[in-house]
């Protein structure tokens, strides 16, 4: 019916990550596979949960040099 819904799209992801997603015969993305995304988007999180506790750090340094002022 031509909405749109939340989620993962076989052709965005065969656009981004063309080795998560299962072709067709036709060579078309028409899935994407969950053994292959999920062990990837975990290490999206762990890079990006690194560089939030990595940012933290040093907003709390430069707090404390303010605070010192």
């Amino acid at each position: 019916n031509d909405k749109r819904i939340p989620g993962f799209y076989a052709e965005d992801i065969y656009n981004i990550f063309p080795e998560a997603t299962q072709l067709n015969e036709a060579g078309e993305p028409e899935d994407w596979n969950f053994r292959v995304m999920i062990p990837a988007m975990m290490k999206v999180i762990q890079n990006q949960n690194e560089k939030i506790n990595n940012l933290s750090q040093r907003l709390s340094k430069l707090e404390e040099l303010i605070g010192k002022q």
